[in-house]
């Protein structure tokens, strides 16, 4: 039953608390098996616990430990509780306390979790794992040692690779080998506890996964039904949840499944309810644990023994083909860390690091060389790969020389026991191996992304070995000024497989892996490049760009009110500062040219349009003017002018100037047509003098003076 109490002040008496504190050390006598946590989710928790003797019991929990404002008890006296704790809110921390009926109340400010973020969210979040714990003086040692690498920082969940006893798997080796190890620590009654099976956890036992009778099935509480995301397995044995943005996958190597078939078997219930939750699997990040390790040179060598190379020859084209980011094993009694890993289902005689691990750096990203963090692209998955990690000595190590070593594994250490510790956090996981002094033996850093990008992915130093060489090279780039509309086109040139990164001065993306960026100039275009190269990006490149504005030309040419054809004449615009040239394009026919806003003209004798634009010192076009120019009717073009002429040429009338040496004064001259016809005659009696032209159908016209002619173009025939 659920209470929430009212939210009224309770004035505790003194004596109260001063038994409350008395009472200390008999709360743990009420209890055989402490608080822990089972199935800890964004909105539940399952609270298990054993009492020393059948009673009622009761948790309290709330925000704030002074104020424990919800409760559940159970209905029913036993010694062993299982008390759901439901209707939270993610990522919220929770204190609680344990009472079994007239007992006196567990818990103190260390009793509290914190609820997992929503499924999918990219929240920072941290696991601890154990494998093999032998019991004895080292098992202890190693939880000692993990205590004092987090220095009371809160863990969310705790994880077994199996072999969690090895007294022979009855409810008693539980409490001894396990819990009387465990339970004092804040790890066992602060984190989610998300156990696996290994081959000890059956000694006693039928070898047959979900055995009723098997002690592990009823100490834990496991999520087998779906409730915590992924495909349901209806197993304990084997099972996926969801945490943050991780999907967790639990396999069991050991036992035979409802089918009577291990999960190296052909068709198997277990093995293709693997591949229906992975398919389904839409995480960032993928990790998955059991027992047999698939690739070991500690106390049992994946070389020689049969289940290891069957399950090697399973499973690993799975988690290939699936993208599995972390494999977590125990069984051989080492610690071991592959650099990420594919293709690689043989012997070891059959490794070679060029073809089986795209990746070839240590992981450790810490500035020494070639250590730069892994990167894993879901768009190149041949380049990325599965990172296996032997976590088999959290209570004994085994063979000092092992079998050798695998040349795959970038840590093998056989001598030494320990436990495996790691953080999440968005698309950044990071690995730890841990001695039982609480020191990091080995770590290793991933990045992730869906992309090829990566904002939050280090600047790779020259001297990690896998990062870019430096910044791209822009080409075909000779200046930074560029005019408003016109098109700006930028190629970079990277190293070999390079992705190419394009940002404005905001840190905004513009484009991610394309070399070459277009765009249309208007406003501020400086932008920066880089080069990212196995997910590590480059310094940035500042590529200035200046947009300048395109000058404006009056809308309108200044052109003489009469135009002749023929005749030189002015034409303009109105002058311009921002106007450095000017670009005309006179009519068809037309002679004249001219850079500035004058242009002089010699029209021909056709109608046409007269252009111009302004060009600024940026090389900037303005709008172009076109006016239409319209020529007036003409008569003719002087020919042959020799001592006289006529003008104006053209002629717009029928009436022209005829000019002449002072010696023709007195002389006679007539207008004749094409076949020597008469049209009339004159006395020429001054040097200048108007004429009149006569009408007549001949295109052409001659004025003969003293024999000496002039032909003249009739266009007003």
């Amino acid at each position: 039953m659920l209470v929430k109490k009212n939210k009224t002040s309770i004035l505790i008496p003194f004596f109260c608390l001063l038994f409350f504190l008395i009472s200390a050390q008999g709360f743990s006598q009420s209890f055989i098996r402490k608080p822990y946590l089972q199935k800890l989710s964004y909105q539940e928790v399952t609270i298990k616990f054993r009492l020393k003797n059948s009673l009622n019991a009761k948790v309290f929990w709330g925000e704030n430990l002074n104020d424990l404002n919800f409760s559940k008890s159970t209905s029913l006296s036993a010694t062993d509780h299982s008390i759901l704790v439901d209707n939270l809110k993610p990522k919220t921390k929770y204190f609680y306390k344990v009472q079994a009926d007239g007992e006196p109340v567990l818990g103190d400010s260390t009793y509290y979790f914190i609820t997992a973020p929503k499924v999918g969210a990219p929240s920072k979040f941290s696991f601890w794992s154990i494998g093999d714990l032998y019991p004895g003086q080292p098992q202890q040692a190693v939880l000692d040692g993990f205590l004092k690498f987090r220095n009371n920082k809160y863990t969310n969940l705790f994880l077994s690779v199996g072999d969690n006893v090895y007294c022979g798997g009855t409810d008693d080796c539980y409490q001894s080998n396990f819990f009387d190890v465990y339970q004092n620590a804040p790890i066992m009654h602060q984190a989610g506890l998300f156990p696996s099976t290994g081959n000890h956890d059956y000694d006693s036992n039928t070898r047959i996964v979900d055995s009723p009778g098997m002690p592990y099935y009823s100490i834990f509480d496991l999520p087998s039904k779906g409730e915590m995301g992924g495909v349901p397995s209806n197993s304990e044995g084997y099972f996926s949840y969801n945490y943050a943005n991780v999907h967790f996958v639990v396999l069991e190597t050991h036992a035979v499944g409802k089918d009577n078939k291990r999960l190296f078997e052909p068709d198997n219930i277990q093995l293709n309810w693997l591949k229906d939750d992975l398919t389904q699997n839409k995480q960032d990040w993928t990790i998955v644990y059991f027992h047999y390790p698939l690739y070991t040179k500690g106390s049992y060598d994946s070389d020689a023994v049969s289940d290891l190379i069957k399950l090697r020859e399973t499973l690993a084209p799975i988690f290939d083909q699936f993208k599995v980011d972390l494999v977590l094993t125990g069984h051989s009694h080492t610690m071991e860390r592959s650099k990420p890993t594919l293709n690689h289902y043989g012997l070891s005689n059959t490794f070679q690091a060029a073809t089986h691990q795209p990746q070839n750096s240590s992981g450790a990203y810490n500035g020494t060389v070639n250590s730069c963090p892994y990167f894993f692209d879901q768009t190149q998955p041949n380049k990325s790969g599965v990172i296996y990690v032997t976590n088999g000595a959290s209570g004994a190590t085994g063979r000092p020389s092992g079998f050798g070593h695998l040349e795959m594994m970038q840590f093998d250490k056989k001598d030494k026991v320990g436990s495996f510790f790691a953080e999440v956090d968005g698309n950044k996981l990071v690995g730890k191996f841990i001695d039982d002094q609480g020191e990091v033996m080995d770590h290793f850093t991933v990045f992730k992304s869906k992309d090829g990008s990566c904002s939050n992915c280090f600047v790779a130093q020259p001297n990690y070995g896998c990062g870019p060489s430096g910044v791209p090279s822009i080409l075909n780039f000779s200046s930074p000024d560029f005019c408003q509309g016109q098109t700006i086109e930028l190629t970079a040139k990277g190293d070999e497989n390079s992705i190419i990164n394009w940002t404005d001065l905001k840190g905004q993306k513009i484009q991610v892996n394309k070399n070459v960026i277009n765009s249309t100039a208007s406003g501020s275009k400086a932008q920066y490049v880089s080069q990212t190269v196995n997910g590590f990006e480059s310094e940035k490149l500042l590529v200035p760009i200046y947009v300048h504005q395109n000058p404006i030309l009056e809308n309108s040419i200044i052109a003489p009110a009469t135009i002749y054809a023929g005749v030189l004449q002015d034409f303009s615009v109105k002058l311009s500062d921002s106007i450095k040239t000017y670009s005309w394009t006179p009519p068809a026919g037309w002679e004249g040219s001219s850079n500035t806003n004058t242009i002089k003209l010699k029209p021909s004798a056709i109608n046409g349009d007269l252009k111009v634009f302004g060009t600024s010192s940026f090389g900037c076009k303005s709008n172009e003017v076109k006016q239409t120019l319209q020529v007036q009717n003409v008569l003719g073009i002087e020919e042959n002018g020799n001592e006289f002429r006529i003008y104006p040429n053209p002629v717009t009338s029928g009436v022209i100037n005829l000019e002449v040496p002072k010696e023709m004064i007195g002389k006679s001259a007539s207008w004749t047509n094409s076949s020597g016809q008469t049209l009339s005659a004159f006395i020429i009696y001054q040097t200048l003098q108007q004429i009149v032209v006569p009408r007549s159908m001949d295109q052409v016209l001659y004025l003969q003076v003293s024999g000496k002619g002039l032909k003249v173009m009739n266009y007003d025939k």
